[in-house]
C-alpha cells in the first residue's frame, strides 16, 4: 500500500489484516514502493494518487512498464472524475473514492483486492495447464493433429511434422485431404463424414504421404469436438504402424518360402513335440505328416535316437544334425536333418526348427526355390559358409549391375557389395538389419536366415526396401 500520509497506511492495513488472510507492506512514495517491488513479489498495490514527486497514475504508468499486471487500485479525491478514467485508461484494475469512513473505504477495497487477486490466480494456472498440455503434445512420440471440417489443418505435433517431413508452410498451405494416400482417401472420407456428425472412431488405420512421396501407416483414434452439436475440429491421435507393417510383409514372405519348399519344416519344444508344421512336411512324410502337430518328433521319423541327438545337439550348441533311413508312402525316405535352437520368450522357454530334407526330393527344393525367389521383386541371395554367393535373383543382380545373375555364383557377397561381413543368421531375429554398401550407394535392411542349401548350410539374405542411386 503506497500513500505519503502515515496514518492512512496505518488505518489501511489495520482493517486490510483483519481477517488474517492478506498481508500489507507499505510505502509512502512512489519511489520508494517501486524499490521494493525490485526485490519482492506482491499480489496487488493499492495507492493514492495525491502524493509529492510521484503521483499515482505517474506510479501506475511505471509499474505497468516494469512488473506487468500486478492488480493496481487506486485511491482517489470525492470527485475527480478525470482522474479516475485516466488511471482505468493507463491500466488500473479498478478504483476507490476518498471522503467516507476509513471503514468503509478500507472494507471496499479489500473485497475488490480479493476478487481481483483470486482472478489473476485462477488465469495464470489456466496459462500454466495450458503450457504444460502443449508441451505434452508437442513432445509426445505419437502423431497428434487437430483438423477443422473443411480439412483445414488446425495444429500438428513435433512427432507429426518429423514423421511426415512437412514443414509449418507446407501445413499452412495443405488441407489433411492431401496428406492421405490416394489408395485410403474413399475410407478415410467416409469416417471424416461420421467425425462431422460427431462420431468416434477409437481405432482407426489409414495411411499418409510423406512429404518425400513415401507411406506412413497409421493407427490410433479419432474424435470431433463439437459445439451446440455443430463439428468444430477433429482431434487424432495415432502411432506409426509402418516398421510393424513393413515386417508383417515380410514374415508374409518368408512364410511362403517356408511354406512352399517341398521339404518338412516344423517347430517343436525341447522334449521333441511338434507344435508347428509346413505344408512339405505332408509332402515328405504323407499322409502322417499332415497329422504331425501334437507327435513326438521321434515318431514322426521312425527313429528316436536320431531326434534326441538332434536336439541334443541343438539345445547345446544352437544346431544340431542327423541323418536316417525310414519308411515312407513312396518307400525309403534318406532323411538330411537340422534343428536350430530359438532362443525362449515368456511363453516358451525354448523352441527348435527342424528341417527334414529327402536327398530324393533336394534337386526339386532347389528348383521350387529358384522358381519362388525370382518370383519375388526384393533381391534375394543365398550364401556359403564363406559368404561366398551360391544363388541370386534377378533383382539382387541388378543391385550389383550384373546383368546375368549365374555370373554371381561363387563371387563374395562382401567383396562385390564392399560391405562389412553380416551378421550371423537367426531365426529369431524380429527386426530387419540396417546394411549399406557401395559407398553409400546402396541402402536397405537386411534379413539373414539360416538355410540348407543343396544340402549344405548355408544363409537367407533377402534385403527389403533397397535402391540405388543412378550416378551421373
Amino acid at each position: 500500500m503506497v500513500d505519503d500520509e502515515e496514518d492512512v497506511l496505518k488505518a489501511g492495513r489495520l482493517f486490510m489484516e483483519r481477517d488474517g488472510d492478506i498481508q500489507v507492506d507499505t510505502a509512502t512514495s512512489g519511489t520508494g514502493a517501486l524499490e521494493k517491488l525490485a526485490v519482492m513479489e506482491y499480489d496487488a498495490i493499492v495507492s493514492d494518487y495525491h502524493m509529492p514527486g510521484m503521483n499515482g497514475i505517474e506510479f501506475l504508468r511505471e509499474v505497468r512498464g516494469r512488473f506487468g499486471d500486478i492488480p493496481f487500485f487506486i485511491l482517489t479525491g470525492k470527485s475527480e472524475e478525470e482522474v479516475v478514467i485516466e488511471a482505468l485508461n493507463s491500466g488500473a484494475t479498478g478504483y476507490q473514492r476518498k471522503g467516507t469512513a476509513v471503514r468503509e473505504i478500507f472494507t471496499d477495497i479489500t473485497n475488490q483486492l480479493r476478487i481481483a487477486v483470486q482472478k489473476q490466480q485462477m488465469e495464470q494456472k489456466l496459462v500454466q495447464s495450458e503450457i504444460r498440455f502443449f508441451d505434452l503434445v508437442e513432445h509426445a512420440n505419437d502423431l497428434i493433429e487437430s483438423v477443422r471440417p473443411d480439412g483445414a489443418i488446425v495444429h500438428v505435433n513435433r512427432a507429426w511434422r518429423e514423421t511426415l517431413g512437412y514443414t509449418e508452410e507446407d501445413i499452412a498451405a495443405m488441407t489433411i485431404f492431401d496428406v492421405v494416400a490416394p489408395e485410403a482417401l474413399d475410407e478415410y472420407m467416409h469416417l471424416f463424414a461420421g467425425l462431422m456428425n460427431c462420431a468416434e472412431h477409437s481405432r482407426f488405420r489409414t495411411t499418409y504421404l510423406a512429404r518425400d512421396g513415401s507411406r506412413v501407416y497409421l493407427e490410433g483414434s479419432v474424435n470431433c469436438r463439437c459445439e451446440n452439436g455443430n463439428p468444430v475440429a477433429t482431434r487424432g491421435i495415432f502411432r506409426n504402424i509402418s516398421e510393424i507393417r513393413r515386417g508383417q510383409e515380410e514374415l508374409r514372405l518368408l512364410h511362403a518360402l517356408v511354406d512352399s519348399l517341398p521339404c518338412a519344416i516344423l517347430v517343436a519344444t525341447p522334449d521333441g513335440e511338434i507344435s508347428e508344421i509346413n505344408s512339405g512336411t505332408a509332402a515328405v512324410f504323407g499322409t502322417s505328416g499332415g497329422d504331425a502337430v501334437g507327435m513326438p518328433f521321434g515318431d514322426l521319423i521312425g527313429d528316436h535316437q536320431v531326434a534326441r541327438e538332434v536336439i541334443a545337439g541343438a539345445m547345446k550348441d544352437g544346431v544340431g544334425h542327423g541323418h536316417c533311413v525310414t519308411g515312407g508312402e513312396d518307400g525309403l525316405l534318406h532323411l538330411r536333418i537340422r534343428g536350430v535352437r530359438v532362443d525362449g520368450d515368456e511363453e516358451y522357454v525354448h523352441r527348435l526348427v527342424i528341417s527334414c530334407l529327402d536327398d530324393r526330393r533336394m534337386h526339386m527344393a532347389r528348383e521350387s526355390f529358384r522358381l519362388l525367389a525370382e518370383g519375388v521383386r526384393d533381391p534375394v541371395a543365398v550364401l556359403g559358409g564363406k559368404g561366398e554367393i551360391l544363388f541370386a535373383n534377378r533383382p539382387m543382380a541388378a543391385l550389383a549391375g550384373i546383368p546375368d545373375p549365374n555370373r554371381l555364383h561363387g563371387i563374395s557377397f562382401a567383396t562385390l557389395f564392399f560391405a562389412s561381413p553380416l551378421p550371423e543368421p537367426s531365426l529369431a531375429d524380429t527386426d530387419p538389419l540396417p546394411w549399406s554398401a557401395c559407398g553409400g550407394k546402396v541402402t536397405g535392411r537386411a534379413r539373414v536366415l539360416p538355410l540348407v542349401y543343396e544340402g549344405e548350410d548355408a544363409r537367407l539374405l533377402i534385403l527389403s526396401d533397397a535402391h540405388r542411386e543412378e550416378l551421373g
